[in-house]
């Protein structure tokens, strides 16, 4: 699999959008936990997901497909 190190940080046309909480805001380890949408409202993390660059998480979350 791809690191995430492996893709350019931004991509054209990528603008700053939204962070959405769902109802856990931490993981285990007390890391913030956000879904992430462009100005245009793509879902960055499912941009991700399809490039092979991060996997789903598919245990809770409002946002799972």
């Amino acid at each position: 699999m791809l690191q995430g190190s492996d893709r350019p940080h931004a991509r054209p046309g990528w603008q700053a959008g939204e962070l959405v909480p769902d109802a856990r805001l931490q993981d285990s380890f007390k890391r913030e936990l956000r879904y992430v949408y462009t100005a245009t409202g793509e879902s960055i993390d499912a941009a991700f997901i399809r490039e092979g660059l991060a996997l789903a998480w598919r245990k809770d979350g409002s946002q799972r497909a």
